[in-house]
């Protein structure tokens, strides 16, 4: 072969080298700037220095390779073992596996990509300061960590040294919680309205609130004491503490002396002594009315004034408010005395309703009404409506206002002289009340028409058997006859049955003139009305008492009880008294001023009394008005005595009773039997064993250990407020 020798070879054009087909044979040295193409054929290729740098698309090396850095990406698998430390940084996209050891610590920061899977053990520790995965994590050991977000555990989760929630709370979706040993709750735990609470032996804590009515086996709330039981006690019975340190039930006992309690004077007038004393009980308010006239001077002549006052039985005792001056019509302002008058209460419309008429001024006779103020120290009234058509009247006598309570109206009965005519009527009106004070009057229908006589006798009362009125009526100068008959109300109107001669004969028979409704009194135990009365002349008297019965529209009378004779005229007053059921009948004799009272029994159309007992004596007195307070158990007197006008309590079979003003400790919490342990339910308690309770109204302990709104006592004993009908809370 030839031999050529050149410095440069180019291609034909002269701007880049030749290109050769076939193979090339170098038996020396090849220098390059570059090489470019397959290398696999080459070998025994060393000295290349550290410094240097490979350039090239593909570099396969079935070897070791050495370096002190790699720059770029490893793009494929890595199947062999990566042992050592690598301290540095990974900072790009590791997209293929990882399969194989991992022997030594991963120090430094992984800041790119792991798109691929990590398969194979970790030996060492990985250290960082946060990860996140987007997908789910399965551990096969033991997973210690803190500052998690979010835990999702297919098994148990099991913390060694405790659970702490610092925000967000413990959502559990199913399965319950468990808890061995004590559970701690510093704050609420609020359920909803499925969530139950079972299973628990005791719950403990300082305060429960909530609904209690579904909670069984309490013990009693509020005090209890445990005492031994003297005597036997029912079940929320009322409950005195023993000297001795047992427990009784309240109980009393009835004394046949009759017993006076202390006066309340309403007026004191010394230039002369009032007049007409009247006493009206008000069944929904629990008061007493109470009317009297007195004297003043009025320049040089002495004119009465008519005044009503309001009185409560509190205690012992009856206190009284201010005094009003009877609501006369303003046209008629100086004309103020009303020497007849009576005064009922129209249950419907929670009104009183007052007729009242001039003593010498007979014109001036009214009907008005009104309910109570808000003080109960008042009446709001209406307008006066005048009672009398238009004449020439010489006398009225009005006697009685009676509330039906049947037609829910009230009957205005009254006696009046017609001057012109020269005759006395007797008539019947029936008055409605609206709207709590207005007043309308039916038309006028005479019981007792035109007469000769002088029929100034003139009583009503209602008997709620016959739902009719029983009028008792009679001459009072010659005749000496005395009538009855009944009145029926229908609508507006009266029908009258017939008329009865009681008594006739020429004695004289009379209550008096201007005396009140309380000479007759229905017995609503007999079911019959009892009367009061005196007939005859000094000193022949007869006092008696008679009894009358309707039976549909008409009366029928017993025989006559003359329970005194002679010189003394007992003035006679009744009083039913619902506790003892009968009437008690309150007699004066003219002569010594002794007062005395008795019982009246009815057997059949037969009174009887029993002894007459005196229980006080005035030295210038009149006879008391007397009035029963069926809520306090007393009958409350009015009476002119020795000048003042005075009311006070009168008991005809007074209580003897275990009870006093501090021995009341509470209520009975079960049925015990003499010596057994019994608990008594004590202060904050609250009893359910009453019946009858008024919500929210205060109750008081009576002599006799029942429950009042009032009481009886003084002091008034207080028992507690009630929470229902059957629920007290012990003085609370």
């Amino acid at each position: 072969m030839s031999q050529l020798n050149v410095n440069t070879i180019k291609n034909r054009v002269g701007n880049s080298g030749p290109t050769v087909d076939g193979n090339t044979v170098v038996s020396g040295i090849v220098t390059a700037t570059a090489f470019v193409g397959d290398g696999s054929g080459l070998t025994n290729v060393t000295g290349i220095a550290q410094t240097a740098n490979i350039k090239a698309d593909t570099v396969n090396v079935t070897g070791v390779v050495t370096a002190t850095t790699f720059d770029g990406n490893v793009t494929g698998n890595v199947t062999g073992n990566v042992t050592g430390d690598l301290t540095g940084n990974v900072t790009g996209i590791v997209t293929g596996n990882l399969t194989g050891d991992v022997t030594g610590d991963l120090t430094g920061n992984v800041t790119g990509n792991v798109t691929g899977n990590l398969t194979g053990d970790v030996v060492g520790n990985i250290t960082g300061v946060a990860a996140t995965f987007s997908g789910d994590v399965s551990i096969g050991g033991t997973l210690t960590y803190e500052d998690v977000t979010n835990v999702d555990s297919v098994g148990l989760v099991t913390a060694r040294t405790g659970v702490r929630v610092t925000t967000g709370g413990v959502d559990i979706a199913a399965g319950g919680l468990a808890v061995t040993g004590i559970a701690t709750f510093n704050d609420n735990i609020v359920g909803d309205n499925a969530t139950n609470i079972s299973g628990i032996n005791s719950v403990t804590a300082t305060a429960f609130y909530g609904d209690g009515s579904n909670l069984t086996n309490l013990p009693a709330s509020g005090g209890t004491i445990t005492a031994t039981a003297s005597g036997t006690l029912a079940n929320g019975d009322t409950v005195v503490l023993n000297s001795n340190g047992t427990v009784s039930t309240i109980t009393s006992s009835s004394s046949s002396t009759p017993k006076l309690y202390k006066s309340t004077e309403l007026f004191f007038n010394v230039r002369n002594a009032p007049v007409g004393v009247h006493n009206y009980y008000i069944p929904d308010e629990n008061v007493v009315i109470t009317t009297f006239a007195y004297a003043y001077d009025a320049g040089t002549a002495v004119q009465y004034r008519s005044v009503y006052t309001i009185g409560k039985v509190v205690g012992e005792t009856i206190e009284y408010g201010p005094l009003h001056i009877f609501p006369w019509d303003p046209s008629t302002s100086s004309v103020q005395a009303a020497y007849y008058s009576d005064i009922v209460y129209d249950t419907n419309q929670s009104s009183v309703i007052l007729a009242f008429s001039h003593q010498s001024d007979e014109t001036a006779s009214y009907v008005i009404a009104g309910p109570f103020n808000d003080a109960k120290d008042d009446i709001e009234w209406g307008d006066p409506v005048n009672y009398l058509p238009s004449g020439n009247y010489g006398a009225i006598y009005l006697k009685s206002l009676v509330y039906d309570t049947n037609a829910q109206k009230t009957l205005l009965t009254f006696v009046f002289r017609d001057i012109t005519l020269t005759q006395y009527y007797g008539r019947g009106r029936v008055v409605t009340v609206s709207g709590g004070n207005t007043v309308t009057l039916g038309t006028a229908n005479d019981f007792r028409g035109a007469s000769g006589d002088d029929v100034r006798i003139s009583h009503a009362v209602y008997d709620t058997n016959a739902q009719k009125t029983l009028l008792i009526y009679g001459d009072d100068a010659s005749g000496g006859n005395v009538y009855a008959r009944t009145a029926t109300i229908s609508g507006t109107t009266i029908s009258y049955g017939t008329q009865l001669t009681a008594v006739s004969g020429t004695e004289y028979f009379t209550t008096g003139n201007n005396s009140s409704n309380t000479v007759l009194a229905y017995d609503a135990t007999a079911q019959k009305s009892v009367f009061a009365y005196y007939r005859g002349s000094n000193p022949n008297y007869v006092n008696g008492l008679r009894v009358f019965t309707i039976s549909g529209t008409s009366v029928t009378v017993g025989s006559e009880l003359t329970y005194e004779t002679g010189s003394n005229v007992l003035i006679g007053r009744l009083c039913y008294n619902s506790s003892i059921g009968k009437c008690v009948l309150f007699t004066l004799k003219n002569t010594d001023k002794e007062l005395e009272s008795s019982i009246v029994t009815i057997t059949g159309t037969t009174p009887s009394i029993s002894t007459r007992i005196v229980y006080d004596v005035f030295y210038n007195s009149g006879q008391v008005e007397p009035v029963y307070d069926p809520v306090h158990n007393y009958i409350v007197q009015a009476l002119v005595s020795d000048g003042p006008v005075i009311a006070r309590l009168f008991d005809i079979q007074p209580e003897t009773t275990n009870l006093t003003s501090d021995n009341f400790i509470g209520f009975s919490d079960g049925a015990y039997t003499n010596g057994q342990t019994a608990t008594i339910q004590t202060v904050g308690s609250i009893d359910d064993a009453q019946t009858g309770l008024t919500p929210g109204k205060k109750y008081y302990v009576k002599k006799d250990g029942d429950l009042s709104l009032n009481g009886n006592t003084t002091p008034l004993i207080f028992a507690g407020t009630a929470l229902s009908s059957t629920e007290i809370i012990v003085k609370g």
